[in-house]
This record gives C-alpha cells, sequence and structure tokens, in this order.
C-alpha cells in the first residue's frame, strides 16, 4: 500500500513541475507590451494605449522633475521579468518576495535626464 502512495504521489509531483514549468514559460514568452522605438512625448497619440501603470510613472517623475506631464517623453517601454516582488529594487529593510514579477521597464525623458523606471502590470512602480 505504502508502494501505491509513494507512486502516486510521484507521479503528482511531476504533474506540478510539468505545469509549472508551462506556465513559467508561458509568461516568459508573452509579451504585453511592444518596444517603442523612437522617443515619443508622453501627450502623442499612439498606435496602442500607454499601460495605466505607465501613466502613473510619467504623472509620477513629472512632479519630481517640476515639470508638466506633456513635457515628459517616453523612451522606451519594454516588456520585462523581475527576479522579485520589489521589482528588483530592493531598499535596506525591505522585505521581497522572491518571484518572478511580470512588468514594464519604462525609459522616460524629463528636461534631457533620462529615468527609468520599473513597474508591475498593476500600479506598483520604482525609480532606479
Amino acid at each position: 500500500m505504502k508502494k501505491l502512495y509513494y507512486l502516486i504521489f510521484c507521479i503528482l509531483a511531476v504533474v506540478v513541475v510539468v505545469a509549472v514549468i508551462f506556465m513559467a514559460f508561458q509568461i516568459k514568452n508573452s509579451k504585453k507590451f511592444p518596444e517603442l522605438s523612437t522617443p515619443t512625448p508622453a501627450s502623442a497619440v499612439s498606435p496602442l494605449p500607454l499601460p495605466a501603470v505607465v501613466m502613473s510613472a510619467i504623472a509620477d517623475l513629472s512632479k519630481k522633475a517640476g515639470v508638466s506631464e506633456s513635457e515628459v517623453k517616453v523612451i522606451s517601454v519594454e516588456s520585462a521579468e523581475w527576479m522579485n516582488s520589489c521589482l528588483g529594487i530592493s531598499k535596506p529593510g525591505q522585505v521581497c518576495a522572491q518571484v518572478i514579477t511580470p512588468g514594464y521597464k519604462v525609459t522616460l525623458d524629463a528636461g534631457g535626464i533620462k529615468y527609468v523606471y520599473h513597474t508591475d502590470l498593476g500600479n506598483h512602480f520604482v525609480l532606479e
């Protein structure tokens, strides 16, 4: 009887491992937003709307840099997979879950200075 339970346990373990690998492969190969190849003003109409988290990063940078949102230019928006819940930027004393967190690497320009934000797919972002 123990051998039967052990066999069932092994089969379930293999199924779980295969499912995790499949999900990781699907996440890695899915791009939620294409890269922008040329600088684009935030106020310009783009073929695809910017994700809300990118718009939040633009608003944050406009406040920090003391410029209007229309003066913040989007250099690039790249799909990213951060190695932890702190979006790859941890601060001393901060606890970060060690999970792959999909999001974006957003490069912005304000007043001729480039800024890079890390985001998740929700509305959480941090400035590098």
